[in-house]
């Protein structure tokens, strides 16, 4: 046997949530018990809402203890772990990268 629905313990449960159709299909009492299982789960940090941005981006390279540190507060904050604007390694140039390249192969 189904188990009953957990609003109105009147009816078998067949929709998600553990409401009868009865139930699931009135708003007001589907906002009262939350989605069941791991695809059903919504808020920040779960990838439907994304969390706001730090105000300012931070000027530590990737990997940094700084970065690192910069990091571990935007979480505990509840706030995006990644800005946009944050401090990247910087690339190489063309020329730099040429020299590297002749570097190794002399050695």
């Amino acid at each position: 046997m189904k188990p009953a629905c957990v609003h109105c313990h009147d009816r078998p449960v067949n929709r998600g949530r553990g409401l009868c159709w009865a139930c699931f299909k009135v708003p007001e009492v589907r906002a009262l018990y939350g989605p069941i299982g791991p695809r059903g789960q919504r808020g920040v940090g779960n990838g439907c809402i994304r969390p706001p941005l730090d105000l300012v981006p931070t000027p530590f390279p990737p990997g940094s203890p700084g970065k690192v540190a910069v990091m571990e507060r935007r979480a505990a904050q509840g706030l995006a772990i990644f800005h946009p604007l944050d401090g990247r390694r910087k690339k190489a140039s063309r020329r730099d990268r040429g020299r590297h390249h002749r570097r190794q192969a002399a050695t």
